[in-house]
Formats: C-alpha cells, sequence, structure tokens
C-alpha cells in the first residue's frame, strides 16, 4: 500500500481536474472509483484533509468492504469520480449509528446540484441499503448551507458544540472571525424505547425535542442516588490541532466526578480549548452528575438521541468565551437551541 505522502506526490504530478459541463451520475462506491475519489479529495484540499483514508485508495475500499464507510460518487460521463458522500462510524460509540458527511465535489461540478443528489442517496438509499438504524451529522454554524439541506431532508437539531474547530480550518474563509461551532442534528430511522432520567434543569428542553423526533421513552424522576458500579467505563479522546477534549462515558460508577475531574486536568495541561462530555441518560447517576459538572462550569450541549444506543446528553466546557458571535443559524429551532444554550453557560459562569 502506498503512503499518504507518495500518493500527494504523484497526484503533484498527473493530476488534471475533469471537462466541466459533462453529464454526472450519482452511484454507490465501486473499488475502482477509489483514486477517483482520491483525486478528488486532493483537487478539493490539496495535502490538507485531516482523514488519512481519503489519501489512501486501497485503505477507501477496504474501509467500504468492512462497513465502516458507506461511500457514494458522482461520476461524469467520462466515468472520471467529481463528487462524493458518505455515511462513516464516528463519534457515537453505538455501532448503529452513522455520521453523514464527508462531502467533497470538485470546483467544476460545484452549483450544479451534485451535492444535493449525493446527499438524498447518502441519506436515504444508503440507509435502506446497509439497513443503517440512526444517522447523524454535523453542520457547521459559519454558513447555513449543510443546515438547510438537513432540514430538507428532515433532519432535527438537538445539540450544539460551541467553538468546535479553529479559525485556521477554514483559513480560506475570510468571513470566518474566531473558532466555528457544529449542530449535531439527527435522523432516527429505528427507534428503540427505553427509560431515560432526565436532569431537571434540563428535562423540558429534552422533552421537546422528544415529542418533535416521535420517540418513545419512559421518563422517570431523578434520584439522588449512587451508582453500583465502583468504577466508570469511559473513552477519553484528544484532538491536539482543534484544541478538544471529548469524554464519552459508558458507564457512570462511584468515581465519576474524579474521572471528570481527571479528564478537565489533561484538558488544561495542553491549554485546550474545548471539553466535552458525552453522559447516558438511562442511568439514575445523571442528575447529581449533571449538578456537579454545572458546578465546575460545564453547560448544556444538547440531547443525543440513541448515542449510546440508550440516549445521551452533551455538557461542554469553554476555556474562554464562547463565540456565540460567530453562529450563523438556519432554523428557528436552532435559533432556539443556542439561546437556551447561551442562558446555561451564562447560568454556571
Amino acid at each position: 500500500m502506498k503512503t499518504r505522502q507518495a500518493v500527494i506526490q504523484h497526484l503533484k504530478q498527473h493530476f488534471t481536474p475533469p471537462e466541466p459541463g459533462q453529464t454526472v451520475v450519482v452511484d454507490f462506491f465501486k473499488p475502482e472509483d477509489a483514486m477517483g475519489v482520491v483525486s478528488t479529495c486532493y483537487a478539493v484540499y490539496g495535502a490538507g484533509y485531516p482523514v488519512d483514508t481519503y489519501y489512501l485508495p486501497e485503505k477507501l475500499v477496504h474501509e467500504n468492504a468492512k462497513g465502516r464507510i458507506h461511500s457514494v460518487v458522482a461520476r461524469t460521463s467520462g466515468n472520471e469520480v467529481v463528487g462524493h458522500g458518505a455515511l462513516f462510524r464516528s463519534s457515537s460509540p453505538f455501532r448503529g449509528m452513522y455520521e453523514a458527511g464527508q462531502y467533497i465535489i470538485q470546483k467544476a461540478y460545484r452549483g450544479s446540484g451534485t451535492v444535493l443528489d449525493i446527499s438524498r442517496y447518502v441519506t436515504r438509499l444508503c440507509p435502506e441499503k446497509y439497513d443503517i438504524e440512526a444517522l447523524y451529522g454535523e453542520p457547521v454554524t459559519n454558513h447555513t448551507i449543510t443546515q438547510k439541506m438537513g432540514q430538507d431532508e428532515g433532519w432535527v437539531e438537538t445539540a450544539l458544540e460551541m467553538d468546535l474547530m479553529p479559525a485556521q480550518a477554514y483559513a480560506s474563509d475570510e468571513t470566518v472571525k474566531g473558532r466555528v461551532s457544529t449542530l449535531l442534528t439527527f435522523n432516527i430511522r429505528k427507534d428503540r424505547s427505553h427509560t431515560l432520567y432526565l436532569p431537571r434543569v434540563y428535562a423540558d428542553r429534552i422533552k421537546e425535542d422528544l415529542t418533535q423526533l416521535s420517540l418513545d421513552r419512559k421518563i422517570l424522576a431523578p434520584r439522588a442516588e449512587t451508582s453500583e458500579l465502583k468504577k466508570s467505563q469511559t473513552l477519553p479522546e484528544f484532538f491536539k490541532f482543534a484544541g478538544v477534549g471529548r469524554l464519552q462515558v459508558l458507564k457512570m460508577g462511584k468515581d465519576i466526578n474524579v474521572v471528570i475531574q481527571a479528564f478537565e486536568n489533561e484538558i488544561q495541561e495542553q491549554k485546550f480549548h474545548v471539553a466535552q462530555v458525552f453522559l447516558p441518560l438511562d442511568q439514575s447517576l445523571i442528575q447529581k452528575t449533571c449538578m456537579g459538572m454545572n458546578t465546575n462550569g460545564f453547560f448544556y450541549g444538547g440531547y443525543l438521541p440513541r448515542w449510546f444506543d440508550s440516549d445521551g446528553i452533551l455538557m461542554q466546557k469553554i476555556y474562554g468565551r464562547p463565540n456565540f458571535e460567530g453562529l450563523k443559524l438556519y432554523s428557528e429551532k436552532a435559533k432556539q437551541l443556542m439561546d437556551f444554550i447561551k442562558k446555561d453557560w451564562q447560568r454556571v459562569s
């Protein structure tokens, strides 16, 4: 298998952009499309795309064969790949949840409707073909194009990841001032009824999302009991380039406060800007945990249907002032969510 650098060097010498104006057909990925997807990635991002897979044709074929990525491509009449989108396993611990994204469109075919055709394939036909239960997306908030695409497809915004990406990740966009946030939007195709414990301060907000998503949940009153587990089960991740730390809490144990504090210590030691903690809502310790996090400056990020297979909640902390002024939001629901989050940030600050 060639290295990323070797493929990039080859493309520097041999890449030729496709002729504009050709007829384009959208289809599921085939192994022979792999180098075309890599060329499209190179055409759009040069050597700067953060995911190695899209510079390694053999790896892209392998990931699709294993079902970790389900790619869709746009091909011209000359069989050149000019666009890509995918469902892929990402941050959610639930294996039945896929993220929709990785849309890469060559310049000559932007504005032609190609990205919309790919998006429809990704969000409608891919889940049917591969029997996928739940989808989520992370539309950026420095523009509203991808937010509108999600609205048109019936996705529901339930969370807002404040300051997720540094401004330098969007260096080509002169309108970006400060860090860029992303929404979390969901499309639940197959639900699983289960019990939730809702933190009192966020219960009404979450119930609104449950109603809009038409999810079947039994809501129990939060209790102050402790967990029977001695040790929490967690998955920590640290993204140095973005300055973000992420803690997925699979099980809350008696040590949950100590675990979160140790995670935050690591964030501060590395001088990161954002701490994210994803907590399960089917465990009764959630009330006590959220209250403790509020005391320590963590505020609401949003509701996460089926994130752990059971539902979850995002709590977040920004080291500095969140860039609320930089948010460009399309829907009224997203704007209301932002208002709620801003008030919660002010409350805990």
